[in-house]
């Protein structure tokens, strides 16, 4: 079978072990091991709850302990251990192999018993069969070299080669550059094999040109340039489909691949350059290379759109479907208005933090940026807003502090810890006024004087209320359908969540 390295000097040899006989004699070593490891989780429950390792992952199928899986990395002298870009466990249940019975995919890592400051990363897959796991082999993920592997970031299961079978991709993080190894290992044949590995900047995986067949799409970073790869597979056999060297100067690329508007599919590549600005490229799918009247099929062509002189498109924060419509939107970050002008005619704000809005910029068939979503996101208490299109530079939107001055008495200080407000003042007047406060608070009910309270929601950690002034309700320009409307709880991602 093929095999694809860019460096050949660092293939990694993947043995696939014949099933573990679990071993009946635990030595006294491991089993004081065993015993630190579960004395820990109970000291550690008395603060918070210790998920078990049959925890670990929710939805699987109850066939047996994964302790059992813990206890044999102990022999090892390895423990697990996550992925720290992602918030799932050190456990992966995946089909890999196409039978009725999924596998566990398992983080783990080691120190080097040479040189602790070394620390290992891997991949060990089990297989539950004859009521017992197995381990079917082990994948490297970083080689330890120098300590400069420090941690897993991602591991994700895709289908790259079109057999059916998911890939897994599997990057880790280098602390220095910023840089990321990528290996995809794939199981054909009786055996799992690397298919690819080598230093990226970033990553994406989608079928760009509509074949059924997904690319994988990478910035590539080198000393004194940046450059795309469209990579894809024919069987096990990787093929460049498109390079395209990258006029940016940025300290760290990213890209994004998905539909760019109603019909074409494309390519954003942007991140923040040496001036501490942002650089912003589109290529959009063009089709393959016509040789003598045919297609090439193993190379495309793109249509590089020069979106980056835009004004509008600067402090961009991420590039994602916002809406929902399968379409990529470009996300900006922006100021609300100032009340610097205006803090002195507002009565009881003394201190307070001015908060940005993230405006959602769209492309279309002409060519053009349109605004499809503006909204204030506070990740910090776990909610967002989405502000009216009209809502722009007549609305100021701040942290207001007065709920923590230190002139509060002592007795009272435990009250005013558990709440925090954030306003959104209308300036469209000579004295901005107030029309809607979050407030965030601890104790289930939240009462203020002369205002209409509309309680939101809460998770584990808060309870959500808007408060409006009874002037301002009272008119009707604020109701509560539109409040609840326009309010979403969310989790440190971003995500939406559903009403606790």
């Amino acid at each position: 079978m093929n095999e694809y390295y860019t460096n050949k000097a660092n293939i990694d040899k993947l043995n696939v072990n014949k099933p573990n006989i679990h071993k009946k004699n635990v030595s006294i070593r491991n089993i004081v091991m065993i015993g630190i490891i579960f004395t820990m989780m109970i000291m550690a429950s008395s603060c918070a709850k210790v998920a078990m390792p049959e925890e670990l992952i929710s939805g699987v199928e109850e066939r047996s302990n994964y302790s059992e899986i813990i206890e044999l990395l102990a022999e090892e002298e390895k423990i697990i251990t996550l992925a720290v870009d992602q918030e799932e466990s050190s456990f992966r249940e995946i089909n890999l192999l196409g039978d009725d019975d999924k596998e566990v995919v398992v983080l783990a890592k080691y120190k080097n018993s040479l040189d602790e400051s070394e620390t290992y990363y891997e991949l060990q897959i089990y297989k539950y069969k004859n009521d017992r796991w197995n381990k079917l082999t082990t994948a490297s993920v970083g080689t330890g070299q120098e300590g400069e592997n420090t941690s897993i970031s991602s591991v994700e299961f895709m289908d790259i080669t079109a057999d059916g079978y998911p890939e897994i991709f599997v990057t880790s993080a280098y602390e220095e550059t910023g840089a990321k190894l990528l290996k995809v290992y794939s199981y054909h044949g009786g055996y799992f094999q690397n298919l690819y590995s080598d230093i990226i900047g970033d990553y994406e995986i989608f079928d760009i040109n509509s074949d059924e067949q997904k690319e994988i799409i990478l910035i590539k970073n080198e000393e004194d340039y940046n450059y795309l790869n469209v990579l894809s597979f024919d069987g096990l056999k990787l093929t460049e489909t498109y390079r395209e060297d990258i006029d940016m100067y940025a300290n760290s690329l990213r890209v994004k691949a998905g539909r760019v508007d109603s019909k074409r599919n494309g390519i954003y590549i942007y991140g923040e350059n040496r001036y501490f600005s942002e650089d912003l490229m589109l290529l959009i799918y063009d089709g393959k290379v016509n040789q003598n009247g045919k297609n090439n099929e193993n190379v495309m062509t793109f249509n590089k759109m020069p979106i980056w002189e835009s004004e509008e498109l600067v402090n961009i924060i991420s590039v994602e479907d916002i809406n929902e419509d399968d379409i990529l939107d470009i996300g900006c970050l922006r100021q609300s208005a100032e009340l610097y002008d205006y803090e002195n005619k507002i009565e009881g704000l003394h201190q307070y933090v001015p908060k940005s809005v993230r405006i959602w910029f769209s492309y279309n068939l002409e060519g053009n940026y349109s605004i499809v979503r503006r909204e204030y996101v506070n990740k910090e208490f776990n909610f967002k807003i989405i502000l009216p299109n009209k809502m722009r530079s007549n609305i100021a939107i701040v942290e207001e502090k007065e709920l923590n001055k230190e002139n509060q008495h002592e007795e009272n200080q435990e009250s005013f810890k558990g709440e925090n407000k954030i306003s959104f003042y209308d300036i469209g007047n000579e004295t901005p006024q107030i029309i809607l406060s979050i407030i965030i608070h601890k104790n289930e009910e939240y009462i203020q004087k002369d205002s209409k309270i509309i309680k939101l929601g809460k998770n584990q950690l808060y309870h959500y209320s808007a408060s409006i002034p009874k002037s301002v309700y009272d008119k009707g320009d604020v109701s509560v359908e539109y409040i609840k409307d326009i309010f979403r709880i969310i989790d440190r991602k971003g995500a939406e969540l559903d009403e606790e």
